[in-house]
């Protein structure tokens, strides 16, 4: 199963219906692309103890038929997720373990994460406070039991949300080492359809966690990004601060990379009612 396909799995559930134009837009492909994939798609799960249900006017969910068999077959897939994809540096290690993470209800033995990733506990556990930091901003969860290891909970609902949110970020800046040139509209275009169409507000958290994400994705090290949130009457100023050697990398050549930074997270505040402006501190 390509990407695409394994895109689709994470964004479609067994309760509520998901429509192509949703999709589509969280993907970042034409509807009729989508139609295409959906079609292949369920006939691979036809295949593997589940169903695509269908419709009209509603769009597309999950009908589990055998929960063991599909159990089994997204297990597997998630085998080969830890052996092709194996992150190296710090954000790219986190971003595969919150997608990891997101994707099962089970629990995941630290030993077992360590071992597959070739991190050691101390690595780890930075990693990890990370993680909590990003689901707390999303209403979301990690719990901890002995001998079992780490899961998420909360709802379903904010789950995808958090999946669709850094779906789409990480297509957009993962293309490149820096923003791309046209980032401004089509990513906040883009963000603003999904926190539309789910009736969502972003609290004053996530548009630190969005600067934070951004920051890290650009830097060397990750690991020195930090945001401090100063209030100032209405306004909400985001103080962005990283390792002085990757000062160059957030502001760019004559402030452009900098600029788009502050257009993005200002443009998205405008859109959700909020006064945000993002300062880089050196």
């Amino acid at each position: 199963m390509d990407d695409r396909a394994w895109q689709l799995i994470k964004l479609l559930n067994d309760k509520n219906y998901t429509t192509a134009a949703q999709l589509a837009e969280q993907i970042g492909v034409s509807g009729k692309t989508i139609r295409n994939r959906l079609k292949l798609l369920s006939e691979e799960l036809e295949m593997h103890g589940a169903e695509l249900e269908s419709c009209t006017g509603y769009g597309y969910r999950l009908h589990i038929v055998d929960s063991q068999k599909y159990k089994a077959w997204k297990a597997g897939q998630t085998e080969l997720l830890w052996s092709e994809h194996l992150p190296e540096s710090t954000s790219e290690r986190v971003a595969f373990l919150l997608e990891l993470l997101l994707q099962t209800d089970n629990y995941v033995k630290l030993d077992d994460l360590c071992e597959k990733l070739y991190v050691s506990r101390n690595t780890l556990g930075t990693d990890i406070r990370e993680i909590r930091e990003i689901l707390q901003s999303c209403h979301l969860r990690l719990t901890s039991r002995p001998g079992y290891g780490i899961r998420v909970e909360g709802s379903e609902f904010e789950r995808r949300n958090l999946m669709a949110r850094r779906m789409m970020l990480h297509s957009r800046l993962s293309a490149q080492n820096l923003l791309p040139e046209p980032l401004r509209r089509p990513l906040v275009e883009e963000m603003y359809a999904v926190m539309k169409a789910n009736h969502l507000r972003m609290q004053d958290d996530a548009f630190e966690e969005l600067l934070l994400y951004i920051a890290r994705s650009l830097v060397q090290h990750p690991d020195q990004v930090t945001v401090t949130e100063v209030e100032n009457g209405d306004e909400l100023t985001l103080e962005l601060r990283v390792a002085p050697e990757d000062m160059g990398k957030v502001i760019g050549r004559q402030g452009r990379i900098a600029k788009e930074i502050r257009t993005v997270v200002r443009s998205y505040a405008q859109r959700t009612g909020a006064k945000v402006s993002v300062d880089i501190v050196d």
